[in-house]
């Protein structure tokens, strides 16, 4: 299993709640270096210069990430948007405030999605674009693909400076939490699976996008080690998580939010 931030021992990098224990956090397995160009709504969410999970351009103001991402303390997090390395390039923003969704169970890991507010804008470009989210659930197959700065194999020290990317295919809720797969009632209703031959999202990918026909439909969530047939990856819904993601929007952005 790709374990959640498991090495987040940074002064002022405290996750919010506790990750059971048998939940892992994903990466890019059997992906291919890629161009921010390609993904300018992906950016890296940052604690003390350390990239710790993905994250995806709304709008100018907010960020959408994994709920099992967060830290205590918003002024100790950043991101960095419109650059295809973590460590370098772009503009790099601080973050005023977040919202995890009042749903959110560290235990489940249902409703794993989370909004990050801006401190400033992001002035948009070739590198730097929102991404448009699903209504509607992807069918059963649909290609897809998942980028981040992930580690890239199983248990591996390091993780990359470069992007990268996979091309994976949608598995619905119901397939996922059949008997073709192995993960059963841990499927919620507000999950998505996605999985390739030798290709899976993992550790410190957390939070970043799955994205099919143009339309942002999942946000990497967690799985079951790193590219396991028998454990897809796991991804919170987007089509299931819209309304929610909307309305928190206005309101963190509401000139009355404080």
């Amino acid at each position: 299993m790709y374990r959640f931030i498991a090495l987040l021992s940074l002064v002022n990098c405290l996750l919010v709640g506790s990750t059971p224990s048998w939940k892992v956090e994903p990466r890019i397995v059997g992906g291919s270096d890629s161009d921010i160009k390609s993904f300018p709504y992906q950016v890296s969410v940052q604690c003390n210069g350390q990239h710790r999970c993905g994250g995806v351009i709304y709008n100018r103001n907010i960020i959408i990430t994994a709920a099992h991402c967060l830290f205590d303390d918003p002024r100790d997090i950043r991101i960095r948007a419109g650059s295809s390395q973590w460590q370098s390039g772009g503009v790099k923003i601080k973050v005023k405030k977040f919202e995890i969704h009042n749903g959110y169970s560290s235990q489940t890991v249902v409703n794993d999605i989370a909004l990050l507010l801006l401190s400033s804008p992001l002035r948009f470009s070739s590198k730097i674009q929102p991404i448009k989210l699903a209504t509607s659930v992807p069918d059963d197959g649909a290609t897809a693909i998942v980028s981040g700065w992930g580690t890239t194999s199983d248990g591996a020290p390091d993780i990359p400076n470069q992007l990268k990317s996979a091309e994976i295919a949608i598995i619905s809720r119901t397939n996922c939490a059949s008997s073709a797969y192995s993960y059963g009632s841990s499927i919620k209703p507000s999950m998505i699976c996605a999985a390739g031959p030798g290709k899976s999202a993992c550790q410190r990918d957390s939070g970043g996008p799955l994205v099919s026909h143009g339309l942002l439909v999942g946000i990497v969530s967690w799985g079951e080690g790193c590219a396991d047939p028998k454990y897809p990856g796991v991804y919170a819904d987007i089509a299931e998580l819209h309304p929610w993601v909307v309305k928190t929007s206005h309101l963190l952005t509401s000139p009355n939010s404080t």
